[in-house]
């Protein structure tokens, strides 16, 4: 058996990868073999996972809701009577269209400001069209995730 003279290094002072203490001189590796228990959290994990098709409520990342050209265009016009609490200098997008997307995004199953920013640029040329998006070198422009995450912060709740 090999001895190492120097300590392999590991989390919380635990030699990592089967190596015990032989002396006061170094490290051997250990002959016994390391076991992991698992506990399945469901019963039926096994079934489930070699089906051919995924449940649904077991999916992550599918839309909830498929939105309309109808539903786009509709969405911002419930947002237009909200005071926008912004500056007026460098306003580039509309709050009705800040909110419209937002909502947009929420109702397609994206959670928190990085999800509706994504959604949001993952519009088409069209889709930004129908929320009233800002227009600018023949191209209609998505809010950042800062704009959408410093507009939600600063609306203040009804």
């Amino acid at each position: 058996m090999a001895l190492f003279t120097e300590r392999p290094t590991g989390s919380y002072g635990v030699a990592p990868k089967g190596f015990v203490r032989a002396s006061a001189q170094g490290y051997l590796p250990n002959a016994s073999p390391k076991l992991v228990f698992v506990y399945a959290l469901q019963r039926s994990t096994q079934r489930l996972l070699s089906q051919s098709y995924l449940n649904p409520v077991y999916q992550c990342g599918i839309p909830k809701l498929m939105l309309t050209a109808n539903q786009m265009n509709a969405i911002p016009t419930f947002f237009k009577s909200i005071h926008d609490p912004r500056r007026t200098q460098d306003r580039r997008h509309r709050l009705e269209t800040i909110l419209a997307i937002a909502t947009g995004a929420i109702f397609c199953g994206r959670v928190g400001y990085k999800g509706i920013a994504e959604w949001a640029q993952s519009l088409g040329q069209d889709a930004r069209a129908r929320f009233q998006c800002y227009y600018k070198q023949e191209r209609y422009r998505a809010p950042s995730e800062y704009i959408i995450r410093d507009t939600l912060i600063r609306v203040e709740p009804a």
